[in-house]
């Protein structure tokens, strides 16, 4: 699979690399061909985003223990008459209650897209670093190039 011959722009280039690298972890291709600089470039910044994710969920997961503390500090202090009889009070608990479900949901969700990512980016990394390595041994004129690619890597 080649990349075009033209620069592609940064949405283009991610786009392609997303699928050049799915369709060659599964084995249906190889990265002959393609531009590896810009493969890096990919991957550093796929990784980055997983990294990203990691760090999100670990802020949620703070806020809604937060949220937690503030709720049973609320519900401590509230009446049991108002809970048993006050609509408004049952309204704003049910409230508190949903935004409670909700960020524990988006938690939830960070925490599997940040594993799903770097599962990913792993192994997309070593994929690339195989096609490095593999080039490096064949191609002598190339070979500083692709020894600094691997070095980026840390390969």
């Amino acid at each position: 699979m080649a990349s075009g011959t033209q620069p592609m722009s940064k949405s283009r280039r991610n786009a392609h690399f997303f699928k050049t690298f799915t369709i060659v972890s599964k084995g249906n291709a190889t990265l002959e061909g393609e531009n590896l600089e810009d493969a890096t470039k990919f991957i550093h910044a796929y990784g980055k985003n997983a990294k990203s994710y990691s760090l999100m969920w670990k802020i949620l997961l703070a806020v809604t223990i937060g949220v937690i503390v503030l709720f049973m500090i609320k519900l401590g202090n509230t009446s049991e008459m108002a809970l048993r009889y006050n609509e408004q009070t049952q309204t704003e608990l049910g409230l508190w209650t949903l935004v409670i479900i909700g960020l524990s949901f988006l938690s939830l969700m960070f925490v599997f897209m940040g594993f799903l990512m770097g599962k990913r980016a792993k192994a997309w990394r070593a994929l690339l670093v195989s096609e490095l390595r593999k080039r490096a041994d064949s191609d002598t004129d190339r070979k500083s190039l692709y020894e600094s690619l691997l070095r980026e890597l840390g390969a």
